[in-house]
């Protein structure tokens, strides 16, 4: 017990929907942790299955679950509705059809210690993306050009997100992982990544995310616009911005440009584009304010003869 009353308490935020094949597999990954301090909060977003059923189930078996059920507001609601409920020293968010091993916590949090417990964010790596790179100051993790997207695979010091309210942004469905990351890192002094491949995704390619509407890129562009940090992370942004043009084009095709492009003129960044932009996006952003389409159709010109030129 004594042992146990020095460790920090680690909230484990879950939103879960629609997920009754996989829920079971998520939450005994979490129950299963090495580390015993911890609380898993199941944000279940007003599934119409019987995911929050068997939410209940393993609440009722252990006591270190605790259940909010909520109507259906999304993902962005569901994981701010499980920060709100947090308690722990520590914050990291699953995804309820993935998993993580079970000496994640252990691991990360021994890390922690051993560098003084000075670190705000420490990242991960994962199935989708072996993390390399190290860094440690906020501007070094900025500079490596190298930050997670995902909001997955981190762990969080939970003061950092609550004194400057940070929160994801609601009804976003595209960008609202790296938006919040990059507002966490903001606010930040040390920010360290290790290489263990700790978090493991499953990906179903039914979800919006690969299928996005032109609407929903529509409104992640307008945020991004709007990102209170959008010079001091530039290179990311930059990143954001032009990738969600070209999906926007993936998906349309070429439909529905010049409804897109009158969005873009009158919703995003019109310039001058943020410092640390690199030329190519600029250039894309640029174009796509007179058609998204041949921006992209451009770009991948430029690119291939870039790659031929550079071989």
């Amino acid at each position: 017990m004594q042992d146990q009353e020095v460790k920090p308490l680690v909230s484990i935020i879950v939103p879960v929907y629609n997920v009754e094949l996989y829920i079971g597999e998520c939450i005994a990954s979490l129950t299963n942790q090495t580390y015993s301090n911890i609380e898993i909060i199941l944000v279940d977003d007003g599934s119409k299955d019987k995911s929050g059923l068997i939410c209940d189930d393993y609440a009722g078996k252990d006591e270190r679950i605790k259940v909010i059920h909520i109507q259906n507001s999304g993902v962005s609601h569901a994981r701010n509705t499980g920060i709100e409920a947090a308690n722990g020293e520590w914050i990291t968010f699953v995804d309820s059809d993935d998993t993580i091993d079970n000496e994640t916590l252990t691991k990360s949090i021994s890390y922690i210690k051993r560098h003084l417990n000075e670190i705000d964010v420490l990242q991960f790596g994962s199935t989708e993306s072996q993390l390399e790179f190290n860094y440690s100051t906020k501007q070094e993790a900025i500079n490596s050009h190298k930050l997670r997207k995902n909001a997955c695979a981190s762990l969080y010091r939970a003061s950092i997100i609550k004194t400057n309210n940070i929160r994801f942004i609601e009804g976003l469905r595209l960008g609202e992982d790296q938006l919040f990351n990059y507002s966490v890192v903001h606010h930040s002094r040390f920010c360290q990544r290790i290489p263990d491949n700790f978090y493991h995704y499953r990906r179903i390619e039914t979800s919006s995310t690969f299928n996005p509407s032109a609407d929903a890129l529509i409104r992640t562009l307008k945020e991004i616009a709007n990102f209170p940090y959008i010079n001091e992370f530039g290179y990311y942004i930059g990143l954001l911005y032009v990738g969600h043009i070209l999906q926007f084009v993936r998906v349309t095709d070429g439909r529905d440009d010049r409804r897109f492009t009158a969005l873009i003129n009158k919703k995003v960044i019109r310039g001058p584009y943020p410092k640390n932009w690199s030329r190519i996006d600029c250039l894309t952003a640029l174009m796509s304010r007179f058609s998204p389409y041949i921006a992209t159709k451009s770009l991948r010109v430029v690119l291939t003869i870039y790659k031929l030129l550079h071989r």
